[in-house]
């Protein structure tokens, strides 16, 4: 799809074109699906910035029902995020993980989100009344995410395997038109792919 098509395109549509390929429409809510697991499973689940990414995801969830999505958030910050999500899972993939990095990473995709996701802006008192922002001033000085990233234990093969799928969706750039059409091939790359 091309990026200028989702600028203005009406949700009713965006899921239309999407649908049109059995394979995306469910790359699409897996996708979706792991990077939300994924975004509350590496965060303290007692800390304010999961709470804060438990509001957006709620929110995101909420204007998708609605069918308010494209009137709700911009089209063009999501090659940003999708960037950014790309840089978090590659950490994620590696032996040693740096949770410094984590952190910055989550710290670019919060400023993606807050400042530039959302149509319509927000000051800091409305992102903290609507709970996308942490209550206590002071959080804000410092980097957002710091004290609240807890990775999964690295034998944790569910999360981790979860982690590589998403990954292979979202940096696979191969043509739906690729797929094929024959039963018996597609159950072949199904097995070899897992």
């Amino acid at each position: 799809m091309l990026q200028k098509e989702l600028v203005d395109a009406p949700d009713k549509w965006l899921w239309r074109k999407i649908n049109k390929n059995e394979y995306r429409r469910c790359a699409v809510i897996e996708a979706y699906d792991s990077i939300k697991h994924m975004m509350l499973e590496i965060l303290n689940a007692r800390s304010e910035e999961h709470s804060v990414f438990a509001v957006l995801f709620h929110e995101i969830d909420h204007s998708i029902k609605i069918e308010k999505f494209t009137k709700t958030f911009k089209m063009t910050s999501l090659p940003q995020i999708h960037l950014k999500l790309i840089q978090l899972v590659e950490i994620l993939t590696k032996p040693k993980k740096d949770v410094s990095q984590v952190v910055y990473i989550l710290q670019a995709l919060y400023e993606i989100v807050v400042r530039d996701f959302f149509k319509d802006q927000r000051t800091i008192e409305q992102l903290r009344e609507d709970g996308l922002a942490p209550r206590d001033p002071t959080t804000m000085a410092g980097l957002l995410f710091e004290k609240a990233v807890k990775l999964p234990d690295p034998d944790d093969e569910k999360f981790y395997r979860q982690v590589r799928r998403l990954h292979t969706i979202l940096t696979s750039r191969d043509s739906m038109q690729n797929i094929p059409v024959n039963l018996e091939a597609r159950r072949r790359i199904a097995f070899f792919s897992n």
